[in-house]
Order: C-alpha cells, then structure tokens, then sequence
C-alpha cells in the first residue's frame, strides 16, 4: 500500500470546478450598498462605490460555482437599483 500519508481530497468529487463571476461597472454605481448587504464577503463599498472582492483578499469568499455563491450573485444583479452588476457563470 502506501506509507500511511493521507492524500489529498479534491474539492469536488467529480467534474470540473464552475466558476461565478461579478463585476461592478463603477461609473454606473451609485453607492447604494444593496450588494454589501446581499453579500459582504463577495462586495464593498469603496470610496462611494461597490466592487467585488477579490478571491483571498481579506474578509473575501472564493468566486466557486456552490449554490450559496451563484445565488448570491443572481440576487447582487437582480437588486441594484441602477443595474451596475453583471454575473453568472463564467
């Protein structure tokens, strides 16, 4: 067999990891911060406007296509005021 070593488990069983996208259009934004309140570990508000965390920046989520995220997402696009947000799968 093997020296006893645990190997490593893949995050998913089977298939390839989906990514979910977002992107806030920064000139279109008005700082409402619907987004923050949807999901505070995938936006923030910065100077006035929202932006989407980067993937290991502090406080962040990993972008992974999980039901949690994806609709997360869907909710961000459906509820900004002014239609700032684009998402989905990549």
């Amino acid at each position: 067999m093997g020296t006893g070593a645990a190997q490593p488990r893949p995050d998913r069983a089977a298939g390839p990891v989906a990514v979910v996208t977002a992107r806030v259009d920064r000139s279109r934004c008005v700082g409402s911060g619907t987004c923050t309140q949807i999901a505070p570990d995938l936006f923030v508000l910065e100077d006035g406007t929202a932006r989407v965390l980067a993937p290991g920046e502090p406080g962040s989520r990993a972008v992974r296509d999980d039901d949690r995220t994806a609709a997360d997402v869907e909710e961000a696009v459906e509820s900004c005021p002014v239609q700032a947000i684009e998402g989905g799968p990549a």
